[in-house]
C-alpha cells in the first residue's frame, strides 16, 4: 500500500512538472524557445493569465531575438481572469485548446498571418462577446472552435483583407444579428453561417465569386440581403430555410 501512494505521488509530481514545462518567463508570459529557426511559442506556466495580456511579436533571451509565432495547446488554459488578449501579427497558429474555458475572454481579435487554429481553441469561452477576424487566408476551421461559447457572440467582423470565410466559422452562432462581407473575401464556406437564426442582414461584398453549399442555411430570420456583382457559383442549400418564421430555432 505504501508502494502504491508512494508511486501515485511520483506520478503526481512529474505531471505537474509537464504541465509547468516552459522554455522561459518574460514580462509574465511564459514561453517555450525553438534555437534551430529562432521561434517561440506562447505557453503554459507556473500562474494562470490574468486581466488584459498583450503578446509582443518578439522577444529577445540571452541576447538572441525569436519571433513569436504560436500560442500552443492549452496556453491559456483555465485562465478565468484573463479578460483581453492582443495577438501579434507575426502568430500564424492557435493550438488544440488554447483558450480553453477561458470564461472571462470578452473578446478577441485574430490576426492577419493566423492559418491555422486547432479544435477547441476557445472552448467553453462563455463571456466571449466580440470576435475580429482579420486571418487573410485561414484554414477551414472545425464546429468545435468556439464549442459552448458560440452561444454569447454578438459581434462577428471580418477585416478589409480577408479572402476567404472558413467553413463553419460562424456555425450556430444564434445570436448574431448582422454580417458584412468585406470586398478582398473570394469565397464564403461551407456552412459558415449556418442556423445563424436570428441574422437578419448580410451584406456580401463585390469580390465574392463562390458561396458554398449551406452558407446561410437556416438563418430564418434573414430578411435582407445584398449579393455582389461578381458572384458566379451558389452552392447547395446556400440560402435554405431562410425567411421561413415558422421552422423551429435551435435551442
Amino acid at each position: 500500500m505504501r508502494m502504491k501512494k508512494l508511486l501515485l505521488l511520483t506520478t503526481t509530481l512529474l505531471l505537474s512538472a509537464v504541465a509547468m514545462a516552459y522554455d522561459v518567463e518574460l514580462d509574465g508570459i511564459y514561453y517555450y524557445l525553438f534555437g534551430s529557426d529562432k521561434t517561440a511559442y506562447v505557453t503554459s506556466g507556473t500562474n494562470k493569465y490574468k486581466g488584459d495580456v498583450v503578446i509582443p511579436s518578439k522577444i529577445t533571451y540571452n541576447s538572441i531575438d525569436y519571433d513569436v509565432t504560436k500560442v500552443y495547446n492549452y496556453a491559456f488554459n483555465r485562465s478565468s481572469e484573463l479578460t483581453t488578449v492582443v495577438l501579434p501579427n507575426s502568430i500564424t497558429e492557435l493550438g488544440i485548446g488554447a483558450f480553453n474555458e477561458c470564461t472571462g475572454l470578452t473578446s478577441i481579435t485574430i490576426p492577419e498571418g493566423v492559418t491555422t487554429i486547432a479544435n477547441d481553441a476557445f472552448y467553453k469561452c462563455t463571456s466571449l462577446k466580440s470576435i475580429v477576424w482579420n486571418a487573410k487566408n485561414c484554414a477551414d476551421v472545425s464546429q468545435s472552435l468556439f464549442i459552448n461559447s458560440r452561444n454569447t457572440v454578438t459581434s462577428f467582423t471580418f477585416g478589409n483583407n480577408v479572402e476567404r470565410i472558413p467553413a463553419e466559422i460562424c456555425y450556430y452562432m444564434k445570436n448574431l444579428t448582422s454580417v458584412i462581407i468585406p470586398n478582398s473575401v473570394k469565397s464564403i464556406g461551407n456552412s459558415a453561417f449556418y442556423y445563424c437564426s436570428n441574422l437578419s442582414s448580410a451584406n456580401i461584398g463585390n469580390g465574392v465569386i463562390n458561396i458554398e453549399n449551406s452558407a446561410f442555411s437556416n438563418c430564418f430570420a434573414l430578411t435582407s440581403i445584398t449579393i455582389g456583382s461578381n458572384v458566379s457559383s451558389i452552392g447547395k442549400d446556400s440560402f435554405s430555410g431562410c425567411c421561413q418564421h415558422n421552422y423551429p430555432h435551435p435551442g
